[in-house]
């Protein structure tokens, strides 16, 4: 009977490895998530920022050219704050790739090892059902050759028997013979 513990050990360590990366994978795609919320509202921002008149529609200011600078500067920091959450994205996406790739190769190892572990309990109670059986047929011959022992030992004992009663059978018939033949010589 093979010894499972390391297996299972193996098989419970790669579940508990699995879990970790569920937690990760689940914290990256809120993140993702979180990040894109912001990106989209900075987009939304970029969109509404400035305007291509030469007075504000909102307060009707005349717009100057340090106000287009100033304007011009506030789209370029959103829109390399966008580029950045692109690519805060990007990279947590390929982390994303690398642990779910991680976690299905884990899965797929425990399922393989779960199923040997399951082919081996099978074997090993196979081996175990079988080990009972020949001690169960180890007993049953035992107890045969004892009833057999015990045979030989009656039949001796009725052969012997058996023998003294032939031989007083013939002892009598011997003597029915020789009392025959004394009755012939007689008549």
């Amino acid at each position: 009977i093979i010894n499972l513990e390391p297996v299972e050990e193996k098989i419970q360590l790669a579940e508990n490895k699995t879990n970790e990366l569920l937690v990760k994978i689940n914290n990256i795609g809120k993140e993702i998530s979180s990040i894109e919320t912001k990106r989209d509202i900075l987009k939304a921002n970029l969109t509404k920022i400035g305007t291509s008149k030469d007075t504000c529609p909102v307060c009707l200011k005349v717009i100057t050219e340090d106000d287009k600078s100033h304007i011009a500067d506030k789209k370029k920091t959103l829109q390399d704050e966008i580029k950045n959450f692109n690519s805060n994205i990007k990279s947590l996406e390929e982390k994303l790739e690398v642990y779910e790739t991680s976690k299905t190769k884990l899965t797929e190892a425990a399922n393989k090892l779960k199923a040997i572990v399951h082919t081996q309990k099978l074997q090993n109670e196979k081996k175990k059902h079988l080990t009972q059986k020949q001690a169960d047929l180890t007993g049953y011959n035992k107890h045969i050759d004892s009833d057999l022992q015990e045979l030989e030992n009656t039949n001796t004992d009725f052969t012997k028997a058996f023998d003294d009663q032939k031989s007083k059978l013939d002892t009598i018939k011997s003597e029915l013979d020789k009392d025959k033949s004394n009755m012939e010589v007689l008549d």
